[in-house]
């Protein structure tokens, strides 16, 4: 332990003493498929209500700071209000770093679901239907028979 810290770490909780699992966990339902979000399945209606359902992605999705300003960009690029935004992004994260969290909170926000406004930063949701979003997820296609 470097000395600079003066005894700073005994004095701090542990995790366990200060996080509480969710309520699914301490039942032991949660599932481990609830953890693989797939942009195909939110894109096709095939996703868990978790991800699926905007009002729940975005009220237990944590809004980081580069989350909202990833959002606010592209919305402002999409509203207009900020022409300047990149039209052409790289999301480069490690593996779980949240890229397909990210793509997700942004299918919803460029749809105009109102639940996105948490993380658009005052900038305005496009109306419902006014922007035609289209996903294309490498994963997901089959050089032979297409999509998957």
């Amino acid at each position: 332990m470097p000395a600079d810290w003066n005894g700073a770490l005994s004095a701090m909780d542990s995790i366990v003493e200060t996080c509480v699992p969710r309520p699914e966990v301490l039942r032991g339902e949660l599932r481990d498929e609830l953890f693989a979000a797939s942009l195909a399945q939110v894109v096709t209606g095939r996703a868990e209500p978790v991800y699926a359902d905007a009002h729940r992605f975005f009220a237990e999705t944590y809004p980081t700071v580069q989350l909202r300003a990833l959002v606010r960009d592209v919305l402002g690029r999409l509203a207009g209000t900020d022409p300047t935004a990149n039209a052409v992004l790289l999301l480069e994260t490690p593996f779980g770093g949240g890229k397909t969290r990210a793509l997700i909170a942004l299918y919803h926000a460029a749809r105009g679901h109102p639940a996105a406004r948490a993380l658009a930063d005052g900038v305005p949701l496009p109306e419902r239907g006014a922007v035609a979003v289209a996903a294309l997820v490498g994963t997901d296609l089959d050089p032979s028979a297409g999509l998957v």
